[in-house]
């Protein structure tokens, strides 16, 4: 986990990033934030202790596994047998890439098993920038040099379009001289990010962040680009959006953290 001191006045958006909000302070404490996304061999320790206990009949929105998470080009996640006798295990090779094929329910359980909460919006932001507004990084190591295929995977980097392991370019930026100010890694491609804030436009609305389980709402923001986006996508301020009841996707993943 890495330390992230709170800001009283962090200035939301302004850089340009794509769908990024226009403006608005948030007030954030101070919270540790995983260094990487929760990986393939973090997730199959979660289903081996907890799927078979779960009755997915109940409600399929809130299925720890899918077969998303076996997709043969981007999961990397095998079960044998059936719930309530089944047993999960990484796919040689994939053991360290990023898990997908989760929805925000997954993001939410899977990080309450490791006594965490998926990070608000504004968290995710500060973390990746550092400061906020048009003085902010514009990706999660700095503004230059502009993204590339040997800075973080984007723009299908991996053909024919996977993620990759989480620290597969932490000796790269140490050569290039990159570094985020955190010590975080991946928070700029590979997966998109789940948070825990609903989807809107506009300036900042503190109101926004905090889902509750019980009744969150339809679409929620997920942060960070993925495998196959490139340009403004890539932002640190750049936001995107996913229906929480549209199936299990094969490019957002799992970001968790401490308050």
């Amino acid at each position: 986990m890495c330390h992230v001191d709170g800001n009283s006045s962090f200035e939301m958006g302004g850089d340009g990033g794509n769908g990024a909000l226009t403006g608005g302070t948030a007030n954030i404490s101070e919270f540790y934030i995983m260094k990487y996304p929760v990986t393939n061999r973090m997730y199959v320790e979660f289903l081996n202790e907890v799927a078979n206990n779960h009755d997915d009949s109940e409600d399929t929105d809130h299925d720890y596994w899918n077969t998303t998470q076996g997709d043969a080009t981007r999961g990397g996640i095998d079960i044998t047998g059936s719930v309530p006798n089944a047993t999960w295990s990484t796919r040689t090779g994939r053991e360290d890439w990023p898990v997908i094929g989760t929805n925000w329910f997954n993001a939410y359980d899977m990080t309450r098993w490791m006594g965490l909460v998926p990070p608000t919006e504004e968290q995710w932001e500060l973390a990746c920038r550092s400061v906020g507004g048009s003085g902010g990084n514009t990706y999660s190591w700095g503004d230059t040099p502009v993204p590339s295929t040997n800075l973080c995977n984007m723009d299908g980097t991996f053909s024919p379009g996977a993620p990759s392991d989480v620290n597969f370019f932490e000796d790269t930026w140490a050569d290039s001289g990159l570094a985020n100010p955190y010590g975080l890694f991946e928070m700029t491609g590979n997966v998109w990010e789940w948070t825990d804030t609903e989807s809107y436009t506009g300036t900042y609305d503190d109101t926004k962040s905090g889902l509750t389980y019980a009744s969150p709402p339809e679409y929620i923001i997920n942060r960070g680009g993925s495998w196959g986006v490139s340009g403004t996508y890539l932002y640190g301020s750049s936001r995107a959006l996913s229906s929480l009841y549209n199936g299990h996707y094969t490019f957002i993943g799992i970001r968790g953290v401490k308050n």
